[in-house]
């Protein structure tokens, strides 16, 4: 028997999967949900519903991001406190990896999925006129290969070809840009749509499949999310020292 949790949330979607042998029991949120509150009562519904224990998983995994930094952060505290607690392997995969490799697995309830379309591209949107973006192609076994690293880009600068798959919220965003054909746009967000219903799941199986080869992951204690941007929040303390170099500017200006 193999087991798997998997938890996302890396963006407006929280996710988490079961893999139980192949059967995925899950649970998944849009958009105004706090997922730091969300996710732990997520997983101990998809534990019941499975009829498992945390002690009884073989493996437990999560979406390292590129993504919001709290989200990066849930699910990676999320998953090293349970793999820790239960002494479990901990797979981390990249979150746009993750999208993307759902054209690589047989998900036979979603045909969009099946395109013959060999290059695929992620784009995510990192709202701030960003977006998140990787490139993959497609071999003919199925496998998939990142030809183009995770980055981080202004929307205004990012295109993709119409021999590509693409898909991801900031695709949407950029097709519109693009001025492309509402047919397109709809394809590509109702691509992105399905395919995040699965997002977790193919983390999971993912982590299943590394599993089963052997390898014996990363140590909770390490683990860390993915960031491609900087830290975009400031301290209490970066605030006050702003306002204080504010108000000495507008002091000196009233003095000339």
């Amino acid at each position: 028997m193999s087991a798997v949790l998997a938890i996302e949330t890396s963006s407006h979607v929280g996710a988490v999967c079961l893999l139980r042998d192949g059967v995925a029991f899950k649970e998944i949120v849009r958009d105004n949900t706090k997922l730091s509150a969300w996710v732990v009562p997520a997983i101990d519904r998809v534990l019941r519903s499975a009829g498992l224990s945390a002690k009884a998983l073989d493996a437990i995994a999560y979406g390292t991001g590129p993504g919001a930094f709290t989200g990066v952060r849930t699910a990676c505290a999320t998953a090293q406190a349970i793999a820790y607690a239960v002494n479990k392997p901990l797979q981390a995969v990249n979150s746009l990896t993750a999208l993307a490799s759902v054209f690589s697995t047989a998900y036979s309830s979603y045909p969009q999925f099946n395109w013959a379309k060999e290059e695929i591209k992620v784009i995510l949107d990192a709202r701030m006129s960003e977006a998140f973006t990787a490139g993959f192609i497609r071999a003919s076994d199925k496998s998939l290969r990142m030809v183009s690293d995770t980055a981080l880009q202004p929307i205004d600068q990012i295109t993709f070809s119409e021999n590509a798959a693409v898909l991801g919220s900031g695709a949407v965003i950029v097709a519109r840009r693009m001025k492309l054909p509402e047919a397109v746009v709809n394809a590509i967000t109702e691509l992105t749509y399905t395919a995040e219903n699965v997002w977790a799941e193919s983390i999971a199986r993912i982590a299943a499949i590394l599993v089963a080869q052997g390898d014996a992951g990363i140590d909770p204690l390490t683990a860390e999310p993915t960031y491609v941007r900087n830290n975009v929040a400031k301290t209490e303390a970066e605030r006050a020292e702003e306002a204080r170099r504010d108000t000495f500017v507008r002091s000196e200006e009233s003095t000339v």
